[in-house]
């Protein structure tokens, strides 16, 4: 299979600043490819990845045009490409190529499916960066109302991480957010908002979860391929719920790299037993939610031997309802991403106390810094979104707005 890379570059708000804009798409299939890592070799902290629509955005200063931008994404080998080579005027065109292998012993061995999930589980604690860490992050949180977007909120944040598998969880710094009106009777907050991205929809970092579900003998087990990712194998082995389960369980999609058995992204879906979501998450009152669909990407990345968040997505779908006649009164999904867009390995300042992101949705909105802002792209927004929200009041006045 060929990978097709459509490019176009321009020149950001600073002269010595080039954005790299794209769009990842299979050449056989003409699908997009998604959650595919583009970095500089010589500051692998510093990328972009793919959207699910396959498109991206990386700010290169003037300084790198001797570096090369490496382009990863499972299944398909490595591509180099020289910064100074590329022709920033051009159609860009290039071809990856596929390293899907047929599955056999020779790859294999003898460990089972689920043996390979129970590995590389208990070697999250080695595996996964366990030390002090600072992330640069563009998030980006959106409401469907009915079909149609109702809301929007966008921050650049700070992560402190003490460690990945340290008890005191990652604090956020919100250095800037916007948001859109939302002057309807419902307004509904998010049901998922930065720090549980981070926290109890990151199954990984929170494992309690996967580690029930093998205790209870909750999944079958299968390994559905063998690739590869930046010259490194990859087994990709599903985890299904199985049909006689009577709890709420997630099907899931590990990637795992041998020989340290590092998980280096996984895909989760709570569809199949969403009838058995629990009645308490449901809130009290006449008014009840009942979700419709859950759906988690959690992408990791490597430096050093050691692997670490960046990109993370939560996609969940439910509807308000009156508990007393049965009626549905609205339909809504929501849409939580982030990607990190550099990281440093200890903190550079004091943590702040606490992030409580309802409370920091009030702080005042800077349009000067969000006019400079060379990051709103890493992750590029849905089409529909800005007619939508600018249905009434251009979007700029929204943000200026709500930011007073």
């Amino acid at each position: 299979m060929l990978l097709l890379l459509s490019v176009t570059v321009a020149r950001s708000q600073s002269a010595s600043t080039l954005v790299f804009k794209g769009q990842l798409q299979a050449a056989h299939a003409k699908t997009p490819v998604p959650y595919a890592s583009l970095n500089l070799r010589q500051h692998s902290s510093a990328g972009a990845v793919s959207n699910n629509e396959g498109l991206f955005e990386l700010h290169l200063d003037a300084s790198q045009m001797s570096d090369t931008i490496v382009i990863t994404s499972v299944g398909f080998r490595n591509y180099l490409l020289p910064v100074k080579k590329i022709d920033f005027s051009a159609f860009n065109r290039i071809t990856l190529e596929d390293t899907v292998y047929v599955l056999n012993e020779v790859l294999v061995g003898n460990r089972s499916p689920k043996e390979m999930i129970v590995s590389a589980m208990s070697k999250v604690a080695d595996n996964f960066y366990n030390a002090p860490c600072e992330m640069d992050c563009f998030y980006r949180f959106s409401i469907k109302e009915d079909g149609a977007y109702v809301k929007l909120n966008e921050a650049d944040i700070k992560a402190y991480d003490p460690g990945f598998n340290q008890t005191r969880g990652v604090v956020l710094d919100y250095r800037q957010l916007r948001k859109s009106d939302d002057p309807r009777a419902i307004k509904p907050n998010p049901i998922v908002p930065p720090t549980e991205l981070f926290h109890s929809y990151n199954l990984i970092r929170d494992k309690k979860r996967i580690m029930d579900y093998i205790s209870k003998d909750y999944w079958d087990y299968e390994l559905k391929k063998v690739t590869s990712q930046d010259g490194k194998m990859i087994y990709v082995v599903n985890a299904n719920v199985k049909p006689e389960v009577n709890d709420f369980a997630l099907d899931a999609v590990f990637y795992i790299q041998p020989p340290n058995n590092k998980i280096v992204r996984i895909d989760y879906d709570g569809d199949k037993k969403l009838d058995k979501f629990p009645a308490s998450m449901s809130g009290g009152g006449r008014m009840g939610l009942r979700l419709e669909s859950l759906k988690g990407t959690y992408v990791f990345d490597e430096e050093n031997e050691k692997v670490f968040m960046k990109y993370l997505q939560v996609q969940i779908s439910y509807e308000f309802y009156d508990r007393v006649s049965g009626d549905k009164l609205n339909e809504y999904y929501e849409n939580s991403e982030l990607t990190v867009y550099n990281r440093q390995l200890s903190f550079s300042s004091k943590p702040p106390s606490r992030s409580r992101y309802i409370e920091q949705v009030k702080m005042k909105y800077d349009p000067a810094f969000w006019k400079g802002y060379r990051y709103t792209e890493q992750i590029p927004r849905d089409k529909k979104l800005i007619p939508d929200m600018n249905a009434k009041t251009p979007l700029e006045t929204q943000f200026t707005r709500s930011g007073k």
